[in-house]
């Protein structure tokens, strides 16, 4: 049987590390993951609580294998297991994604035969103190335990901790708690797993849930990054509404915020359109004139009709910047319509997020509460971003970066953010490229 479209995350890590935990994490708090029914030959053990597994004869098992149920065999001990295609194909059809407990000497084979498959490895801070405890505590258990103990050892000592063979490495001794571990999986996910499985209505309400909290605190005198980014794409902004403007043409402001760009647009165009998933952001945007249109929606499905719009903007686009925000764009825009937009750098943005630990797919926002406003952020080399914006159909009008020496045009002060970026990459603030300032339009 060749490879099945199939959406499943393999996890694995040195017994005792907690893989089993994690996953029952996981299924617990997100509404997105299922363990997939799993076919063994070994009796059931004592202390088995989860109803993961099918416990069938030999005979039965070889059946079963013979009639192509199952996607691998392995032994393990002198017992079968095998997972079910049928099990994987249910969970992928309830939009959720089907995530295991897999030895990672498994893993390239799983590859090999399902399609979106990530592997995961979870291990400890440091592989010899783990060892030493794990070998303090072997007494205690059984031998076909003992003896899968061992086999763990010879082959997490044999892996090059310098090009671990897994998409997502998680430590775990570097988590302070569960959810934490749980968190940056999440967002180490975002960047690696498609969207078939994956629901876009998580990427929304993550990003909600975040702005909704800072929304009061996310002014220039507050937000200094921010500031400095809203400085920098300023110009790029006026002059390209100003070429394109057509004041007789509504204008739709994706992802508006707290509204930075309506002064300009409220100049240009008679009527204004303002869409964001935060409402306590939007509740922020005052009209300077008549014709502004607040609307609280996503980026990923928009309720504007096609070819609705000949002029789409987004300052600081971020937070949304896939191609499924992309396509909607597209959508309703009108033939040669115009999509303006910035984003940071991903140069900046990888070096000052290099220490966090989280996925470098998010950023974060400290509320003066002390609580942490966690959102996506979705950042690209020039070249990719250019890719993107070519897959979706756009043609690019004009591509620009704006690196740090232009900062000095202004009277601000420049954000810590921006210059301990310039130190990690051993630059001068200068040469930091800081934000991508891009005009597309969409081709006849």
């Amino acid at each position: 049987m060749g490879k099945i479209m199939a959406q499943i995350i393999l996890v694995g890590g040195p017994t005792g590390i907690g893989k089993s935990r994690f996953i029952d994490s996981l299924i617990e708090q997100e509404n997105l993951f299922l363990r997939p029914k799993s076919y063994t030959t070994r009796p059931r053990r004592s202390d088995e609580i989860r109803d993961e597994y099918e416990y069938v004869s030999f005979d039965e098992f070889e059946t079963l294998k013979n009639n192509n149920k199952f996607v691998t065999v392995d032994e393990i001990y002198g017992n079968y297991y095998a997972m079910a295609y049928k099990s994987i194909t249910e969970i992928l059809q309830s939009k959720r994604i089907a995530i295991k407990e897999i030895h990672p000497k498994n893993h390239a084979k799983l590859k090999n035969i399902l399609t979106d498959t990530i592997s995961v490895l979870l291990l400890p801070k440091s592989l010899d103190t783990f060892w030493k405890e794990a070998e303090h505590n072997s007494q205690f258990l059984s031998s076909d335990r003992l003896a899968r103990f061992r086999e763990d050892q010879e082959f997490y000592n044999s892996l090059d901790p310098y090009s671990y063979p897994f998409d997502i490495v998680l430590t775990v001794d570097l988590i302070s708690t569960p959810n934490s571990l749980k968190d940056y999986f999440l967002y180490s996910l975002v960047q690696k797993i498609s969207t078939s499985a994956l629901n876009l209505k998580d990427f929304d309400t993550r990003n909600q849930l975040g702005y909704d909290l800072i929304a009061e605190e996310f002014s220039d005198d507050k937000r200094i990054t921010t500031a400095n980014f809203h400085d920098l794409s300023l110009t790029f902004f006026k002059s390209q509404i100003e070429q394109y403007a057509r004041r007789d043409q509504p204008v739709l402001d994706l992802g508006s915020g707290r509204g930075h760009l309506v002064p300009i647009l409220q100049e240009n165009f008679s009527t204004v359109v303002v869409i964001d998933i935060s409402p306590q952001m939007l509740s922020f945007i005052k009209p300077h004139s008549s014709g502004l249109v607040k609307v609280i929606g996503s980026a990923f499905n928009l309720p504007f009709a096609d070819q609705s719009f000949n002029f789409v903007v987004s300052s600081l686009a971020d937070p949304f910047l896939r191609k499924e925000a992309l396509n909607e764009v597209f959508r309703i825009l009108v033939n040669n319509g115009v999509f303006m937009f910035n984003s940071p750098s991903k140069i900046w943005s990888d070096a000052i997020r290099q220490s966090d630990v989280y996925s470098q797919a998010s950023t974060k926002f400290m509320h003066s509460s002390g609580l942490e406003a966690r959102v996506y952020s979705f950042t690209y080399t020039d070249d990719e971003l250019r890719q993107l914006i070519v897959s979706c159909g756009f043609q690019i009008e004009k591509f620009e970066v704006a690196y740090g020496r232009e900062l000095n045009k202004y009277s601000r002060i420049i954000s810590p953010a921006l210059t301990q970026a310039a130190s990690r990459l051993f630059i001068e603030l200068d040469d930091l490229p800081i934000l991508q300032m891009v005009t597309v339009r969409k081709k006849a």
